[in-house]
């Protein structure tokens, strides 16, 4: 059976963290494998979650917000949910750059809001995957990084921004920013949490610091969760290379769970 968990709080998946912003992380598919996601949106109910009166302009069949209807709510923090719903639109319709002056002047009408940086660094995310030199790709990279880092700093729970984040300071130079132990502390923080899909994350940052064994303990953990991401485990392959019985596992597991993300 297929089902999508949710893992704002994490709740629906492994401990008890909030809901919907995490749908695009992690899906729980066949087999009962979880596959590690970056984030490439947020879902609806999660801005009603965040403004529960936008429930009453939900249409559950289309699965849209009525953006007319939020206009009648005269605040100034449904201006900003409106901003942010049009960004997310533009953002569909590829029109990045018209989606960023958007969700910055929500952010500017509500600047604590954790939601609009998220909806920012995801457009600029996106950006990033589409650049094609090398400083268009460097002035995204920090860019995107600081809007996760500002939704961080304003909520620390959502699994995608401790998850970007510790790539970002496991991967980055330490001469622009990069911080290995700052990578390896955060994916910590999240296990001691109980945010048990870090088992993978915090193997790469000990394998990338040649941490053997605690690299393979971690590996290990993943695969008996069964918390797949494609790299992660191209690293496993190579700590387990002398280990037949483990290597014999991983690769069942690896080609299982790529049947299933390739159907």
């Amino acid at each position: 059976m297929t089902r999508l968990y949710h893992l704002f709080y994490l709740t629906a998946l492994w401990i008890c963290v909030s809901t919907s912003i995490y749908a695009a992380t992690i899906n729980k598919e066949n087999n009962d494998i979880f596959f590690l996601r970056q984030a490439n949106d947020i879902p609806l109910e999660t801005f009603v979650q965040n403004w529960p009166d936008l429930a009453a302009c939900l249409d559950g069949v289309s699965q849209k917000i009525d953006i007319g209807c939020i206009e009648q709510i005269k605040t100034i923090n449904y201006q900003a949910v409106i901003l942010n719903l049009k960004a997310q639109n533009l953002r569909h319709q590829q029109l990045h750059d018209n989606a960023l002056q958007l969700i910055n002047e929500a952010i500017k009408l509500q600047p604590n809001q954790h939601l609009h940086h998220f909806q920012k660094a995801i457009t600029l995310y996106q950006q990033l995957r589409k650049a094609t030199s090398g400083g268009q790709k460097w002035m995204l990279s920090i860019a995107t990084a600081k809007a996760y880092q500002q939704a961080f700093d304003l909520n620390s729970e959502p699994f995608h921004y401790r998850y970007y984040l510790s790539y970002h300071y496991l991967q980055t130079p330490e001469s622009v920013g990069g911080n290995k132990q700052k990578a390896l502390k955060m994916a910590e923080d999240a296990i001691d949490q109980g945010i048990r899909a870090f088992y993978p994350v915090r193997a790469d940052i000990h394998f990338a610091l040649g941490n053997k064994e605690q690299a393979r303990e971690d590996y290990l953990q993943a695969l008996k969760n069964e918390q797949y991401k494609r790299s992660s485990f191209k690293n496993a392959l190579a700590i387990f290379k002398d280990e037949p019985k483990v290597k014999s596992r991983l690769q069942n597991f690896i080609r299982t769970a790529e049947a299933n993300l390739h159907p």
